[in-house]
């Protein structure tokens, strides 16, 4: 069962944002999701780095300001390296199911693989 719902997807840094209005040297894609309590979680991808490694970010409430938590995945800060967003956010998803609910952890076969 999935815990977390898409809300956001933003791109921004690189060449998406003007001169003026710079946030990132590196260009990103960003994806943000609400769990069932309402938490927030944000995946994000560096598009111009090696690999276009994933780090994650959470949990945190809608009116938080200021740069969000780190949230480990697979005990990893940058993770995913070469693999999709369905598979980035399937280990999101199981890291906040244990972190959050709890929750046995699915079958090893039914998981990706980080390695």
């Amino acid at each position: 069962m999935q815990h977390l719902t898409e809300i956001d997807r933003e791109r921004y840094g690189g060449h998406y944002d003007p001169p003026s209005r710079k946030r990132a040297i590196n260009a990103h894609s960003e994806r943000t999701y609400r769990d069932a309590d309402g938490q927030l979680f944000r995946l994000v991808r560096d598009l111009d780095a090696e690999g276009k490694p994933f780090e994650a970010y959470g949990p945190f409430r809608a009116d938080f300001r200021g740069f969000p938590p780190r949230f480990q995945v697979g005990g990893q800060d940058c993770f995913g390296e070469g693999r999709s967003w369905e598979t980035a956010e399937a280990l999101l998803d199981e890291e906040v199911r244990h972190y959050r609910y709890d929750e046995e952890p699915e079958e090893e076969a039914s998981l990706p693989k980080l390695g």
